[in-house]
């Protein structure tokens, strides 16, 4: 599931935070950009907080089963929303 966020004209840590987040599932990914004062990315920023956290809780599901999954992003910034699914699943699996 990619970051709705888009870092154009923002760096690549703002949009990253914005997409820590929508886990909470306190605020919309329109709610977090107004917020913020960013831009969503139009396919991604329709994901509802259901079907993302559907997709985390598999993603945790896999790697629990002892999948070895790769999680990485496109944009090759040192911070970047991967990073963020990388520690929220590891956060998840230590709970249980």
């Amino acid at each position: 599931m990619g970051n709705p966020f888009r870092a154009v004209g923002v760096s690549a840590e703002k949009a990253a935070a914005a997409y820590g987040e929508l886990p909470g599932g306190a605020r919309s990914a329109h709610e977090i950009a107004r917020a913020r004062g960013l831009t969503v990315h139009e396919t991604q920023g329709s994901v509802t907080h259901d079907r993302r956290m559907g997709a985390l809780m598999r993603l945790v599901a896999r790697v629990r089963a002892g999948e070895h999954v790769c999680v990485r992003c496109p944009c090759a910034q040192s911070v970047c929303h991967s990073s963020l699914v990388r520690e929220w699943v590891a956060r998840e699996l230590a709970r249980g």
